[in-house]
């Protein structure tokens, strides 16, 4: 299906894999298993035609890779390759892993109050092992260790495969943990669905990039398919209209799809034209327009959490497990990654990740802290789009807010086209932060890395015809770091917000490239700025508010104290004057 560099690498790995002396030395890898356990393993891989022999001169056993297994569910095991030698050596593939849909991307759907939205989905039985690679490929995914004569006739007797003259078993299907087997997967089965008309690119759901306008998306995370269809609540029971509703007619054509390419999806996996459906990590209600993570993965996860704070004690790397566990918890609403802050601070203090540590009592309050917002993190779907833009700045004097009013077709396309990647997210060092509260940091310099972010010309749009008008303007009591007071005029915007309103989504304009860092992430490294955002946790859950950031450029011209905040043009001026302040829209 797919062709160029994407079709060469898949082809002949090695032919693009960096020199030996380029790399580190490759990680040791092993398969995590008994002789005999592991001999029945590859014979039944064998029967599947999923392995096949190799001779010597045909694999580097540097190399080579292993073979370990994560829990699927009570009664099977998922096999994982353990390719870290190969991985080390190649660049990861992103064209088509940029196209995977999330559970963030699902999360911008906004429901309207008279409809229901319906989810259908499809899911792909085993679909790596569906894969036809090459003998270098599978050279390249080779077993570590050599088998005996004995060995390889105990494994491939069944199958008719020569295996004479060959020590080595390769992998003869695509493999979980190859560096590009999700490049490929994911690549394979979204053009399978473009070329059979199943998905159009102005309907496709993907991580970063805005949800689509109309009532139908449809997204692909390497063997689902889901179809989400906005639906007049009144049309949920008339049974002819959601048979021919267009995601059932895409259902239909992806089916056609699969049986022509020999593929078969899952029975029990898939649903159809439901208002309550769990996928890409998530449940979701239509009805009541929620979103929230995944229960069977949540609540084990807060009562392993609770036995692990009651008891105090924790080995580093079921630490590091809880932390991942978490964010992707959090990740539904990302505010909430904000109170994770001592964890991180213990797994760094730990020497190895077999160390166990003792949790002090302010850590094991975070853990209890985070059984608690669990409950409170979802999405509400239902929220309505306020019709203005806001923006802060904050300067040596103080800090202030603006207003505009916005049509609601541009405010909701602008809260489309808002930041999705988090940036660089520390506070400047003090000779910059100088800089910066003087007017004289260049943009570029505020960000290390070249990391700095770029202006989207409907960005510049909403700074150049809306006419602002002053919220409010509030001076510093005394004088505290500008990235701090940048990141509190924001929140103290959102807190004035949140007396007013109720389940609302609200775009804002910021110049501040870390606090817009910091607010898009959802937490900071920085213990001050960090602060603030766990401060915040109760107005935006309380008040169940969604902010959507645009970056507003910043420089000064005229007088010492006189701040512009402009997109390439002027936004709004801050303009303090002796015991007096003035903020003019322009």
């Amino acid at each position: 299906l797919f062709g160029g560099r994407t079709l060469e690498v898949y082809d002949d790995p090695v032919k693009f894999a960096k020199k030996q002396e380029d790399c580190e030395p490759p990680p040791k890898v092993k398969i995590l298993a008994s002789h005999t356990e592991k001999l029945k393993v590859l014979k039944k891989l064998a029967e599947g035609h999923r392995v096949i022999p190799l001779r010597a001169d045909e694999i580097d056993e540097r190399y080579a890779a292993g073979l370990f297994s994560v829990l699927k569910d009570q009664c099977r095991d998922r096999m994982i390759l353990d390719a870290r030698p190969g991985n080390s050596r190649e660049e990861a593939l992103t064209t088509w892993t940029r196209t995977l849909a999330s559970s963030t991307a699902v999360s911008l759907c906004e429901i309207p109050d008279d409809h229901t939205l319906l989810m259908s989905g499809l899911d792909l039985r085993d679909y790596f092992y569906q894969f036809i690679v090459s003998r270098k490929r599978a050279a390249r995914n080779c077993l570590v260790g050599t088998f005996s004569t004995s060995d390889m006739q105990d494994i491939f007797s069944q199958t008719g495969v020569d295996f004479q003259g060959c020590t080595h078993i390769g992998l003869n299907t695509l493999a979980m943990g190859d560096l590009c087997a999700c490049e490929f997967a994911q690549g394979a089965h979204l053009l399978l669905l473009i070329r059979s008309g199943v998905i159009k690119l102005d309907e496709l759901i993907q991580h970063r990039l805005p949800y689509p306008r109309g009532l139908f998306g449809i997204g692909v995370v390497i063997d689902d398919l889901v179809a989400l269809e906005k639906v007049l609540t009144k049309n949920i029971g008339d049974e002819s209209f959601l048979s021919s509703s267009t995601a059932m007619g895409r259902i239909t054509l992806a089916q056609d799809a699969y049986k022509a390419a020999g593929l078969s999806a899952n029975e029990k996996k898939s649903f159809f034209n439901q208002s309550e459906a769990s996928f890409w990590g998530c449940e979701i209600d239509g009805r009541k327009g929620t979103m929230r993570p995944n229960s069977s993965r949540m609540w084990p996860l807060i009562l392993i959490t609770l036995r692990v704070a009651s008891l105090g004690l924790c080995a580093c790397s079921l630490l590091e497990s809880l932390a991942g566990s978490w964010i992707s918890i959090f990740l539904v609403r990302r505010r909430l990654m904000s109170c994770m802050n001592l964890i991180f601070c213990a797994i760094s203090a730990c020497e190895n990740s077999g160390s166990v540590v003792r949790l002090s009592s302010k850590l094991v309050d975070e853990l209890f802290c985070y059984c608690l917002l669990a409950s409170v993190t979802f999405v509400n779907l239902r929220a309505k789009v306020s019709s203005c833009i806001k923006a802060s700045d904050s300067s040596d004097w103080g800090m202030a807010e603006v207003e505009a009013d916005l049509p609601d077709w541009l405010a909701r396309e602008g809260i489309r086209h808002s930041l999705f990647k988090s940036v660089w997210a520390q506070l400047l060092p003090p000779a910059k932060a100088w800089l910066r509260v003087k007017g004289q940091l260049h943009v570029d310099d505020e960000l290390p890395f070249d990391n700095c972010l770029d202006v989207h010309p409907l960005w510049e749009l909403l700074a150049r015809a809306p006419v602002y008008r002053e919220l409010w303007r509030k001076k510093h009591d005394r004088q505290h770091h500008i990235n701090l007071t940048e990141l509190r005029a924001h929140l103290r915007e959102e807190c004035r917000l949140s007396a007013n309103c109720f389940s609302v989504r609200q775009l804002y304009g910021l110049d501040s490239q870390i606090s817009l860092g910091a607010l898009v992430k959802g937490r900071c490294s920085s213990v001050l700025l960090n602060s603030e955002l766990q401060r915040s946790i109760p107005t935006v859950v309380g008040a169940d508010l969604y902010g959507f950031y645009l970056f507003s450029q910043a420089r000064r011209i005229g007088p010492m104290h006189q701040l512009e905040l402009v997109i390439h043009h002027p936004l709004i001026s801050l303009t303090p004057w002796i015991g007096k302040s003035k903020m003019v829209g322009i």
